[in-house]
């Protein structure tokens, strides 16, 4: 799947960010879990 090669290949951080480039609640949700925000 997609997901998974994304995953594979730059994490989920990147991917979490890439979703969520134009919602920064929703960065802002994933910073709070310890995620770095990678853009």
């Amino acid at each position: 799947m997609a997901i998974q090669y994304i995953y594979h290949e730059y994490g989920k951080v990147a991917f979490l960010s890439e979703c969520n480039k134009e919602n920064l609640t929703a960065v802002r949700f994933y910073e709070k879990l310890g995620f770095k925000n990678t853009y």
